[in-house]
This record gives C-alpha cells, sequence and structure tokens, in this order.
C-alpha cells in the first residue's frame, strides 16, 4: 500500500508528453513509448519523481525493448507476425507453476 501511496500520479509524469503510456502494479511499472528518444526522456523523468519521493531508479531491474518483446508480472507480449497486432499470454513459467498446483488439487 505504501508503495500504491509512494508512486501515486507516476502515470501523469510518464504521459505528459502525449507518447508513452505507464503500466502500473504496486511497485512495478512498465513505461511504453514510441521511439527511443521518448523512451530516454521518459526514464529520466521518472528518475526525478522517484528522487523526490526519496526512492531510487533500479537500473538492474531496468530494460529498455521494444513494446512487443516484453516480460511484465507473468505476461509476455509479442507481436503476431501475421497481422502485426501485439498480443499478450501468459508466460511458459506461470503456466507451468498454474499446471503444477492444479495437479496439486
Amino acid at each position: 500500500m505504501l508503495a500504491n501511496m509512494a508512486m501515486d500520479g507516476l502515470e501523469k509524469i510518464v504521459e505528459e508528453d502525449g507518447a508513452s503510456v505507464l503500466i502500473r502494479y504496486a511497485d512495478d511499472f512498465l513505461a511504453i513509448s514510441k521511439s527511443q528518444e521518448d523512451i530516454k526522456a521518459v526514464k529520466e523523468r521518472l528518475t526525478k519523481a522517484l528522487e523526490v519521493r526519496g526512492l531510487k531508479f533500479q537500473e538492474q531491474k531496468t530494460k529498455i525493448t521494444r513494446p512487443f518483446m516484453v516480460k511484465f508480472l507473468g505476461i509476455e507480449m509479442t507481436k503476431n507476425p501475421f497481422n502485426g497486432k501485439v498480443q499478450s499470454k501468459a508466460t511458459s513459467k506461470n503456466l507451468e507453476n498454474y499446471k503444477q498446483k492444479m495437479r496439486t488439487y
């Protein structure tokens, strides 16, 4: 709950350029932008916003990649090669964990 309170408002900071989106769950977040330059600017704004809140940007947990090559909170986003749309599905690790739990019942 404290993480939610500390990170409240980050969406507005990220989305102020109109080209970026922030997906957040507690203290985990995913910033998506149209270009490499935009995402670097987003990272700078996030770093400053976190510092104001007494938090640090975790470089070892940071990955800059294309929006359709992402694993976030057990969900994998991939680009469909036939229609170009981004699809999401559970990661294989997540599915295996689910299957294992179901076997125990």
